[in-house]
């Protein structure tokens, strides 16, 4: 009979020791639960929930402004890629009048099309020999004027 009793109590002090432990992880698990709803009570105060908003909004207008700057910087890259192929295309039509033997100049030395503003192409006005000539002349002029000048 002690031999049975004591299977009993030992049995029973197994079961109440599952059951304390049972109990301290609800009560953990209950001491959680209470500091979440503390923190979100914290959360919700004016001040807490205004100084939130006021970071939105903050967010927000700087969103806007970081799109509103992609906008500006895909206008301007559209812009330079037109720029980009005009000026291929400009390119593309002095290689092929340098192949047919035509020049670049200004309009007063060159008869032909403007490529640029006040760049043309086509044939020369002048000789080349009276091109040289001129050429000469200017270079003796300004020399002319650096020697003076020392």
């Amino acid at each position: 009979k002690i031999g049975e009793k004591r299977r009993r109590e030992e049995k029973e002090i197994i079961e109440l020791k599952k059951r304390i432990g049972e109990l301290m992880k609800e009560k953990k698990e209950l001491e959680k639960k209470l500091k979440e709803r503390e923190r979100r009570k914290a959360l919700s105060t004016p001040s807490v929930v205004s100084e939130l908003e006021a970071e939105v909004f903050k967010l927000r207008r700087e969103k806007e402004d970081l799109l509103e700057r992609i906008r500006n910087l895909e206008r301007k890259e559209r812009s330079l890629e037109a720029k980009i192929r005009a000026m291929e295309a400009i390119l593309k039509k002095i290689e092929e009048s340098v192949k047919k033997g035509l020049f670049l100049g200004p309009k007063e030395g060159i008869e032909g099309e403007e490529i640029l503003p006040g760049v043309f192409i086509g044939k020369p006005r002048r000789s080349l020999k009276e091109r040289i000539t001129d050429l000469i002349e200017e270079y003796r002029k300004n020399r002319r004027k650096e020697l003076n000048l020392l």
